[in-house]
């Protein structure tokens, strides 16, 4: 495609076309045609610190990606199966 775009406002919309990942929610960093055309308007400042790892976060969360014909009993099974369990996120289609 002909667009830079920020990745945690992007997504994929379509697996079967060249221009499969929109930003409905945040304008493109840049569009590249002949030249470049950068959006200043939306670029970060840079850092003003150094650059930290958090390594103090939670172990136990599952992610899960649920289709349109996905099977609840195997969700709940999964969710039973681990009591400890602090965290499940859902990632629904649609």
């Amino acid at each position: 495609d002909d667009k830079l775009m920020r990745g945690n406002r992007s997504r994929k919309a379509d697996s079967a076309s060249f221009h499969a990942f929109v930003s409905p929610n945040f304008p493109p960093l840049a569009t590249l045609g002949l030249g470049v055309q950068v959006n200043q308007s939306v670029l970060l400042d840079p850092p003003k610190g150094r650059f930290r790892i958090h390594v103090d976060m939670e172990a136990k969360v599952v992610v899960v990606k649920l289709t349109p014909t996905f099977d609840m009993d195997a969700l709940q099974a999964m969710a039973a199966h681990h009591p400890n369990l602090r965290a499940l996120v859902l990632e629904l289609y649609g």
